[in-house]
């Protein structure tokens, strides 16, 4: 599969369930792998969210012992006894377990374990308070139901465990207490906070739903921008690629040479260029066609990269029958026995090739290698190994000749 296909299939099933969380599912999900990578994106800004939500829930909690401490009686105990003695250290132990060290089971029970026992803790202290005093608490208790699915980023699966747990225990407490107060002040109160809780609930689960379309919004974008990097990538490396040879274009022989130019002038170290050509090659493609012609280029690019030093040597189609190779780092005789190990791989080749001596392709190499210290040293650099490949050519082609060497010394012959 490719890598546009897979791009395809992954937005493709990113729509399938953006669609499927328009339909009313009791469990909002997506399919398992996208669940996992979904959960391991939100999980921890979810459980932020959380340990914010249930901190400012303590907070609240101690701050409402004033109201026992106002009531008077026996009540600041109660107070402190749930508030300080068992609330507080659920919150403290939900705090250590919201984290994606732990199932979504186990976080969930830690983010609802503190809020479902506020709502118990509010309704029993309704109980055991005053008359005039009871109602507070019991409105208190059906309040805080709705508070949480509100402000608590559940997930709506423990939102909906919460919320039906809390009602039920909040409805049996609310109503054992009935003797206190008027029944008809009971029902209204009841029946207007399990309302509230119901409604709430849905809430929670529009949220869940948003929040999931938004990480399929942003993997929507992620694969978007990862596909248009991708076609920047193919688009520079077509711009800066010889379409018959596959090598690079003299377009980035330019831009590499500007680059490893400037760094060999900063580290003063040596940089080398071959100029190969294939000799006699217009013959070659007048009496054989233009496709062995193709062929033949495409195969001495072929050789010429793989007898280069790999990841260190750039090898260019110049123009024509010509290459360039730029070699980073070799001295002049480094340059020079490479350029030989160039000419003896194109021979090895053994293209048949009517019109040469040998009667097989061959290629005349000229090299030139300094430490540069200008722009215009490397102007001149191409210029020096262009004229060494010339006097290559002058001496009878199928030889290597490096710029500034003696003539005697120019003959590097296979013939």
């Amino acid at each position: 599969m490719t890598a546009a296909t897979s791009q395809d299939a992954s937005i493709d099933a990113l729509m399938r369930a953006d669609a499927a969380l328009g339909r009313w599912r009791v469990n909002p999900s997506f399919e398992p792998i996208l669940e996992q990578t979904y959960e391991a994106t939100s999980s921890e800004r979810r459980n932020r969210a959380l340990r914010f939500w249930l901190l400012f829930g303590l907070l609240l909690r101690v701050l409402g012992l004033s109201s026992e401490f106002a009531i008077g009686g026996d009540m600041p105990v109660y107070g402190v006894v749930f508030r300080l003695g068992i609330f507080a250290p659920v919150v403290l132990v939900s705090l250590w377990f919201l984290s994606p060290r732990y199932s979504l089971r186990t976080q969930g029970l830690a983010a609802t374990a503190a809020p479902f026992l506020c709502v118990a803790g509010l309704a029993c202290l309704g109980v055991v308070a005053p008359d005039h005093d009871a109602v507070r608490y019991v409105m208190l208790a059906g309040a805080n139901i709705a508070a949480v699915n509100l402000l608590m980023p559940l997930r709506f699966r423990h939102a909906a465990v919460f919320t039906f747990a809390s009602m039920a225990v909040y409805l049996s407490i609310a109503l054992s207490g009935v003797g206190k107060f008027d029944l008809s002040a009971v029902i209204d109160i009841v029946f207007l906070f399990s309302m509230a809780s119901i409604a709430s609930l849905a809430v929670a689960y529009r949220n869940d739903v948003a929040d999931r379309r938004t990480f399929l919004a942003g993997e929507r974008i992620t694969l978007q921008a990862d596909a248009l990097a991708r076609a920047n990538a193919e688009l520079r490396r077509l711009l800066n690629t010889d379409a018959l040879t596959g090598v690079y274009n003299r377009r980035y022989l330019d831009q590499v040479l500007e680059t490893c130019g400037k760094t060999a002038i900063v580290d003063r170290t040596s940089l080398g260029v071959l100029m190969v050509d294939v000799d006699h090659f217009k013959p070659y493609n007048d009496m054989l066609g233009h496709q062995a012609g193709d062929e033949c280029l495409r195969m001495v690019a072929q050789a010429v990269v793989a007898t280069v030093r790999i990841n260190q040597d750039v090898v260019t189609r110049y123009g024509g029958e010509e290459f360039a190779v730029l070699v980073p780092g070799l001295s002049d005789e480094g340059a020079e026995a490479l350029g030989e190990r160039v000419r003896a791989a194109i021979e090895a080749l053994a293209i048949s090739h009517p019109r040469t001596p040998n009667a097989r392709v061959t290629v005349s190499v000229g090299v030139a290698a300094i430490v540069p210290d200008s722009a215009s040293a490397l102007e001149r650099l191409i210029k020096e190994a262009d004229g060494a490949l010339y006097r290559s050519k002058h001496l009878g082609r199928n030889r290597v000749t490096r710029a500034g060497a003696p003539q005697s010394d120019d003959v590097k012959s296979a013939a």
